[in-house]
């Protein structure tokens, strides 16, 4: 039987009527079913934890619906527009879809899932449908986007059938070039037809991986690990039962979801059956595993050592924006409530970061009100050994600019993921802002001056682009790898793009941090400074 990915681009393989097939295939239901239940479990997300999934080739939805039953909520991406049509149609499911290919990385922001899956997808990246496409770099180009997007610690697991051990291999090398740990986790190896391939990927550095099934159900050493040194083990629960489609128990779950969506739900009938309207996993502060719980002390402990270091009574803050920085409010929040740290003033870079600081009751000014500052305190996506930063990726990089240079002196505060020996060795685009009416004319000129890729960053849950608190487009340009080297002048870099006509920023920030405080995985904090 010859493969489907043999046959040409998915998008044209899945045309309508083989999309309808494959959507309406009772076997193929079932397998794929079984299969995501299968990638779910080794996530091995802590028990009760409501986690924010990808599906990387999310096809008609099925494997939606399973991430949908387990409870938690989910993007899927795939590049067969019939397939994503059947999945709102047909299946109308309950995450969000974009239509996409992932060879082409993915738009994300930094640290957005806790996990992601893929059932039978990750091999059609393997093959060329053009001249110009070359499997490694589309690899390489999905497993980077794809790092940068997910939660330090979370795992990405891959169900596929490799076609032979250099595919495999090609595959495995891309993810372990764009900073992923991992192997693969073969069940039922000694079945033909039970046989399945898991390639599982973790973000929190090298961990041992999950146990494969057996016929036997024991600990099976059929295992390809890439990158092995230690172990990590997780308390997981039991799985819940599988609630049959279109049961009263269904419709109650779908009602109960919709609700902590924010959407407009029928009341219940029988107050009887209704069902909890709160729980206790969607916050931030759910289970976390032991790896992220360290590094979430670690930001807390680098938000602490930056504030007791350098604000004192009276100081004049800049507050940056990122889930360090969201620390470092609750810090100022703590000393002020207690009355040991008086009279600080503090000017927002976001919109969110002024809602956190407003909640906090901390005194809130604006640039126009308080235009010199003696701090800025903010996060980063990439920091190299001489303080230079990449920084935009939440968008908010001219209002970030802004503030820091008010500020006499400039602080860094994020994670050890975020630091690196030179620009371009982990995070592989510049987030510039884009005045709207010219965007598509400043990125035809970055692509003739200086190559690479620009893509417009698409909005999440709102149809259309990313619109900054300025009213600007954020263009990711995905620069050539060849400036990925301690000798590239990001200065001209930085100095062509910012004279281009539509670009109003750029996220360098070049030669003005003075000090960095790196959290790290054990819940410490390692500093630099000029």
């Amino acid at each position: 039987m010859s493969r489907p990915e043999h046959s040409g681009p998915p998008e044209l393989f899945y045309n309508e009527t083989e999309a309808g097939k494959y959507n309406k295939n009772t076997h193929i239901l079932e397998i794929q079913s079984e299969m995501t239940d299968r990638a779910i479990d080794l996530l091995e997300l802590p028990d009760g934890f409501r986690g924010y999934i990808l599906d990387i080739g999310c096809g008609s939805g099925i494997s939606g619906e399973v991430l949908t039953e387990r409870e938690h909520d989910w993007i899927g991406i795939d590049v067969a527009e019939s397939m994503l049509r059947l999945a709102v149609t047909d299946r109308q499911v309950e995450g969000d879809l974009i239509h996409r290919d992932a060879g082409h990385g993915m738009p994300f922001r930094a640290g957005v899932f806790d996990g992601a899956i893929s059932i039978s997808a990750i091999q059609w990246l393997c093959h060329a449908n053009a001249t110009n496409e070359k499997p490694r770099k589309r690899l390489v180009r999905f497993f980077q986007s794809l790092y940068g997007s997910m939660t330090r610690g979370s795992k990405a697991v891959f169900q596929y059938y490799p076609e032979s051990d250099a595919q495999a291999d090609l595959i495995k090398g891309a993810a372990l070039k764009a900073g992923f740990a991992g192997g693969t986790v073969v069940d039922f190896p000694d079945s033909p037809r039970k046989k399945k391939f898991y390639l599982v990927l973790n973000t929190g550095g090298t961990q041992s991986l999950p146990r494969a099934l057996n016929e036997g159900d024991e600990q099976d050493e059929d295992v390809d690990q890439c990158d092995f040194i230690g172990s990590r083990t997780f308390e997981i629960g039991n799985r819940k039962r599988k609630i049959v489609k279109g049961s009263k128990d269904y419709i109650q779950a779908k009602k109960e979801r919709m609700r902590r969506q924010g959407k407009e739900v029928r009341e219940d009938i029988d107050d009887d059956s209704s069902i909890q309207t709160h729980s206790n996993h969607s916050s931030s502060n759910s289970s976390l595993s032991s790896s992220t719980f360290g590094m979430e002390a670690g930001k807390d402990a680098a938000a602490r050592a930056c504030a007791l270091k350098h604000i004192k009574n009276g100081s004049r803050i800049g507050v940056g924006s990122g889930s360090t920085v969201k620390y470092f409010v609750n810090y100022l929040k703590e000393k002020v409530e207690a009355g040991e740290l008086k009279d600080i003033e503090c000017v927002p870079t976001s919109f969110l970061t002024r809602k956190w600081l407003l909640d906090a009751n901390l005194p809130t000014k604006t640039p126009d009100t308080l235009s010199s500052l003696d701090v800025c305190v903010d996060g980063a996506d990439e920091v190299d050994s001489s303080l230079n930063c990449i920084k935009g990726g939440g968008g908010c990089l001219t209002q970030e600019k802004i503030v820091q240079a008010s500020a006499v002196k400039f602080y860094i505060i994020a994670d050890s993921t975020k630091q690196a020996n030179f620009l371009g060795e982990r995070w592989t685009t510049i987030p510039l802002e884009m005045v709207p009416f010219g965007y598509v004319p400043a990125i035809n000129r970055i692509h003739k001056e200086l190559g690479g890729r620009c893509e417009l960053r698409m909005a999440h849950k709102k149809c259309g682009p990313v619109i900054t608190d300025n009213n600007g487009y954020i263009v990711d340009w995905h620069f050539p790898q060849s400036y990925c080297n301690k000798e590239h002048d990001w200065k001209k870099t930085n100095d062509i793009l910012i004279n281009i006509p539509g670009v109003v920023e750029t996220g360098l920030f070049l030669n003005v941090a003075d000090e960095v405080f790196f959290a790290t995985n054990e819940g410490t904090v390692n500093h630099i400074s000029k």
